[in-house]
Order: structure tokens, then sequence, then C-alpha cells
């Protein structure tokens, strides 16, 4: 049998591919040499006949690599050149060539990260996660205030926006989960207390949008990891404490809004549609009010909406190009969720099905807030259109996840459901940068 494998794993050019596929074969083979032996054959004779039964190695393996090797996701990456030009042509037409930039080499970004095997990332989670708090715990002490919250850190000759960079937290996050696998509930109180981190910078900065966004993002990446039963743990009474956890957790949230009065007349104002606190929400319902199908139907929007190239693009792009822009983008991007999430739930490997829903997670709530937002529905905060509003950070940090769902498509014929594991915990590759 170990011939018959070795001649056929040499055909196999992927050899990543080799420890799942010798995996499947071992266990196919086994199990027909315990219907031979049953059927009267010796040991020999059975496992002789087992391996003839698999056909020539040659043409076998052949045949296995053309199936085990990595793919490029080209209808996703078609969708997200698609997005790319469309973000170019509006940041050009809105006087902004900086960002027209920033989305071409985001996407080019992508596309290194894409072909990245995203295990090696894996690999050094919790090393990328102490890099992040880090940053984090940096920018409390040495980041750029502006109206009482810490918006930028300094690095050198980088400006890093905070409320973007520690999104990168949650599929980072989504690896280290794994990384306890089959601990029971040791590994269950471990994998949460990573996730304590990040809240508390997004507080200190303060921003609870963030903190919102990284709670839901880790919360449900935790309960995913639990309904697949990683932890081999009462599932039923861990999702009730956790819900009891998800109604407690925020409080934090709440004090933070009572200690700052401000944010109790935003949300008082709000309720109550004062139009001098709430002018924003108050432009942005106008906006949508008064707009045509096709056609410049608001003027003056520049100068009646704040951020209108970043928090407020789509209502910008609405008022001044007509409810057809509207539409169109709204379209595009629940495509392009559909197909985060078609990728992430039809993913073979738990690791990998883990990192991208975690940055698919991201994504999508961002769009869910920003769209809310933009609509009148919720009050105004900071936010971001994905892959259109202007700025570097959020623009490559959503780039960033992009490539990192890709990677997950990349090599979901490659890895079996479960990485090889060793010493009762799941063995992640040893680091080495390897692009194919």
């Amino acid at each position: 049998m170990e011939e018959y494998l070795k001649n056929l794993l040499d055909q196999i050019r992927c050899k990543k591919a080799h420890a799942a596929i010798r995996e499947e074969l071992e266990s196919h083979i086994s199990d027909q040499i315990e219907d031979n032996m049953e059927a009267g054959m010796t040991r020999e004779e059975a496992e002789k006949a087992a391996v003839c039964d698999m056909g020539d190695p040659v043409t076998t393996g052949i045949s296995l690599d053309q199936i085990h090797r990595p793919k490029m996701a080209w209808q996703m990456i078609a969708l997200m050149a698609v997005i790319m030009l469309a973000g170019v042509l509006i940041h050009w037409m809105m006087g902004a060539p900086v960002a027209c930039m920033q989305t071409i080499s985001g996407f080019c970004l992508m596309l290194f990260i894409c072909h990245l095997d995203y295990t090696r990332i894996a690999a050094i989670a919790k090393v990328i996660a102490a890099g992040i708090i880090l940053v984090g715990i940096y920018a409390l002490f040495f980041g750029v205030t502006f109206g009482g919250k810490i918006w930028v850190a300094s690095l050198l000759w980088l400006r890093i926006s905070m409320f973007s960079f520690l999104m990168l937290y949650v599929p980072v996050y989504g690896a280290i989960l794994y990384s306890y696998y089959g601990e029971g509930y040791k590994g269950l109180v471990k994998a949460a207390l990573w996730a304590v981190p990040p809240l508390f910078i997004a507080l200190r900065l303060p921003s609870l949008t963030l903190f919102v966004i990284l709670f839901v993002c880790m919360v449900s990446l935790l309960i995913l990891g639990i309904a697949q039963n990683w932890f081999q743990v009462n599932r039923k009474g861990v999702l009730t404490v956790i819900g009891a956890v998800f109604l407690v957790l925020p409080m934090p949230g709440i004090l933070l809004i009572a200690n700052a009065p401000y944010q109790i007349d935003r949300i008082r104002n709000f309720l109550t549609g004062d139009v001098e606190w709430n002018y924003v929400t108050r432009a942005l319902k106008d906006c949508f009010a008064n707009s045509i199908l096709v056609g410049n139907g608001v003027e003056e929007l520049k100068t009646t909406l704040p951020d209108y190239n970043n928090n407020f693009i789509l209502a910008y792009l609405t008022g001044t190009y007509g409810y057809i822009a509207c539409i169109a983008i709204c379209a595009v991007l629940a495509l392009l969720v559909f197909a985060i999430f078609s990728t992430v739930f039809h993913q073979k490997n738990q690791l990998g099905m883990m990192m991208g829903f975690g940055s698919g997670m991201i994504i999508f709530v961002n769009i869910a807030i920003n769209l809310l937002e933009n609509f009148g529905i919720l009050p105004t905060s900071q936010t971001f259109l994905p892959f259109f509003s202007k700025g570097g950070s959020c623009m490559y940090v959503c780039y960033i996840l992009m490539g990192v769902i890709l990677s997950v498509y990349r090599y979901k014929d490659v890895y079996s459901v479960h990485l090889p594991k060793q010493k009762g915990r799941a063995r992640l590759p040893k680091v080495r940068l390897i692009i194919e």
C-alpha cells in the first residue's frame, strides 16, 4: 500500500494536498481490506486486492491532481474588479485622485493576500493578534485625539485609523479559536479571553460603533465554533450562557454613554427628531426624499453633508446621480455579501471557514450600519461603506479581508476538514511564506 500511495502522490503537484489525500486513500483502502478479510481473504490477499481495486496509481494520481490544487475564484475576482473600477470612477468624478490610487493599490493588495496560504497566516495568529493589541494600546497613550476620541495612531510615516485597523483582529480571532479545537472548557475560556483586549481598546478610544462591530462579529465566531462542536462541551448550556453574556457585556458601552452627556443628547434628539441637534440625519432624509430616479435632484450636497465622500457617500451619489446609483451600489454589495458567505459555508476546511466567516462578517456589518445611517434609520456615527468610502485605512482593511476570503476559496480543495492534530490540538503548518 505504501508503494502505491507514493507512486500516486508523486503525480500530485500540490504538496500541501498530500496529507489530506493520503488520509482519505488510507481510510478507503483500510475499509476495503476489512471487507475483503470478512469475505475470507488473508490479510496479504485482502490488501493486494484493495490496492488493485484503486486502479493504476499514475492515472488515478493525474486525475486527483486536477482536483486537489489551488484554484482562483475568478467570478468573485471579476466582481471585485467591477467594484474597484466603480470606486475609481466615483472618486475621480469627485476630484479625489489619491482615493483612486488607494482603491487600485487596495485591489492589488487583495490579489497578493489571495495568493498567500491562509493557514500560514493562521500559524502566527496569536502573534498577529498581540501586534494588533499593542498598536491599540500605543494609540491609547500616543494616538491623535480629536473631539474627545482617539482617531489615528502614528507609527513612523504611517497614520493608521484605529477604527478600521482593529477590525483586522476578527479573522485572526477565528484562527485563534481554531487553535483551541478539542480542548474543552479550558480552550473555550482561553478563546473567550482573547476577545477582551480589542473590546477594551474600542471602549477606551472611545468608539461605541467599533465596540458593537467587534462584539457582534467575535461572538458570532464563538457561537459558530461551539455549534460545530469544536470544544466538545455542552453546547446548549454554553450557548445559553453566551446569550446571557451577550445581554450583559454591552453594559460598559452604556456606561460609556452615561459618562458622555452629549451622547445621551444625540440619541434623545435622534429619537425625537430635533432638527437643531439632528441636522445631519435630517439632511440625509431630505436627500433621499428629494432625489429623482436618474440625475441631479439635490443641490449643494457638498456643503450640507459632512464627509460626503466617506460616511455618507451613498447619500451623496443618490442625490447627485439619482436613485439608480443607490440601487446599483446596493445591488452589487448584496451580490458580494451573498458570494462571500456562499464561499465560506461551502468551505470544507474548518479553519478556512472560520477565517472567511470573520472577514465576511466585518464587511457585512459595516455595509449594514452604513446603509442604515445613510437612510436615516440609525443615528450617525463613525462609519464607512466598504470599497467605496474615501480613506486609505478603511479601503486597505476591506481589500485585505477580501484577500483572506479569496485565499480560503483558493485552497478549498487542498485541505481536508481539519488540519492534522498533534498533542491534542490543531497543528498548523510551520511558518514559511509561500506564494503559488
